[in-house]
Order: structure tokens, then C-alpha cells, then sequence
């Protein structure tokens, strides 16, 4: 699931920066300079750092006797304001496109307006600004992952796999007893996959009953910490995480 949704952004992501390029050069004979300017909320991040592990692979593969491709990645380690001045300085060093992993999704006002008054688009990727923002200008794209669909396909497995080994029910009372460790408080996709894997199981014909749900942080010693801790409140209560 993790390789595929890292495919489907980078394509799509290629898609857009070669189509900014193409329309921008209309000399055909002219080998195309790109330079491209990315900026993550954290490369510690394990999914971002194969994320950008990948998009250099693209880029090398691509930079070719048609595609002349230079590329800065920065990491603003959490912080919005570093961001900002991440793309500031990208765009004071001539960049024709930014790819913008957003620190936080609720705060990129300053990072907008800096692109518009230079003409650079940017691509937003696994961090969806809010729909407002998006509609302020006609070069601001996102791509991500559908997450409801995400949800929903976590759902099935699930069902599936219940309805195949009924003693996942270890208490025998039609229900099954879960925990959820969510990725990131306030996280628009970690939201919509923990309602709609939840919506999903129901639709699915599971009867559930919710013990806890935890932060994790998309960290694994967070998830391990939270996990043993649920473990020593539920004991052997927990049939699903």
C-alpha cells in the first residue's frame, strides 16, 4: 500500500513539474533547465524520506540530452517559519517549480504570496492545505492519496480477515474490541482513514467497540510506547489494532 500511494505521488507530481516546464520553453531543440526546489516537514519522517529517496531516483533517470534537472531539498524539521524561509530563499535562487511537504497545512499564507509575485507554482504533496488556500490561485496543486479510499480498502481487509478467522473475537461477544494509534493530531488524511477504516468496518458487518485512540506521531518508538501502554490498561482486552 506504502509503495503504491509513493508511486502515485511522484508521478504524479513529474506529470505537473514537466507540464510547467514544457509550457514555459517552446523551443523544441533546447535541452530544458528544471530546477526544482522541495521542501519537507521532517526528512526523519520514515514514508517522506522514501518519498524523496524515490523522487531523486525520477529525477536522475530523467535528467537526460532533453531534461536538464537540478534539484534542492530542505528539511524545515517541523517548523513553519523554516519553511517559509526555505522557499524564499529557493525562489531567490531561481527556481521553476516548488514541491512543498507543509510543516503546517494551516499556515502558508507567507508561502503563497512569494510564490505568486515570482509566476512559480508549487505542488503541494501528502500534506493537503485546506480548500480555501488552494483556490486562491490557478498554479497551486495538490497530490496525495485518496484517504477515505484508503480507509475504506483497511476496512475490507479487515472484515475479511475476521470473517475468515472468527477467533479474532477472543471473548466470544460479537464485538470486536480495537485501538487505533493515528498518525498526527490535526491531520486531514489521518483524520478521514480513522473515521472511514471505522465506517468501513460497520458497512462491512462488524460489530466494534472502541477501547482508545493514541497519537503516534508517525513515529515508531511513539507507536511502540503508546501500544505497550494500552497493552498494560487492557490487557488481553484488545482484539484489533
Amino acid at each position: 500500500m506504502k509503495s503504491r500511494i509513493r508511486n502515485m505521488v511522484i508521478m504524479l507530481c513529474f506529470v505537473l513539474v514537466l507540464s510547467f516546464v514544457s509550457c514555459s520553453n517552446s523551443r523544441v531543440d533546447e535541452k530544458k533547465q528544471i530546477y526544482i526546489g522541495v521542501t519537507c516537514y521532517d526528512q526523519k519522517d520514515t514514508f517522506i524520506g522514501e518519498l524523496m529517496d524515490a523522487f531523486k531516483k525520477e529525477c536522475a533517470r530523467l535528467d537526460t540530452d532533453k531534461y536538464d534537472i537540478s534539484m534542492t531539498i530542505m528539511d524545515a524539521a517541523g517548523s513553519q517559519r523554516t519553511q517559509d524561509d526555505q522557499v524564499q530563499e529557493m525562489i531567490e535562487d531561481g527556481c521553476n517549480v516548488l514541491c512543498i511537504n507543509l510543516a503546517d497545512r494551516t499556515d502558508l499564507s507567507g508561502i503563497i504570496n512569494a510564490a505568486m509575485e515570482k509566476d512559480i507554482p508549487i505542488i503541494f504533496f501528502n500534506r493537503e492545505p485546506v480548500d480555501e488556500d488552494l483556490k486562491r490561485w490557478d498554479k497551486l496543486y495538490y497530490v496525495g492519496a485518496k484517504a477515505k479510499q484508503s480507509g475504506q480498502m483497511q476496512g475490507e481487509l479487515i472484515a475479511d480477515y475476521i470473517k475468515n478467522n472468527p477467533g479474532v473475537d477472543k471473548n466470544g461477544d460479537g464485538r470486536i474490541q480495537y485501538v487505533i494509534l493515528e498518525g498526527e493530531m490535526g491531520h486531514q488524511d489521518a483524520i478521514v482513514r480513522t473515521e472511514s477504516v471505522t465506517e468501513s468496518m460497520k458497512n462491512n458487518g462488524l460489530q466494534i467497540e472502541k477501547l482508545s485512540c493514541q497519537i503516534a506521531n508517525w513515529n515508531r518508538a511513539q507507536a511502540q510506547n503508546r501500544m505497550t501502554q494500552l497493552i498494560g490498561q487492557y490487557k488481553n482486552s484488545i482484539e484489533l489494532v
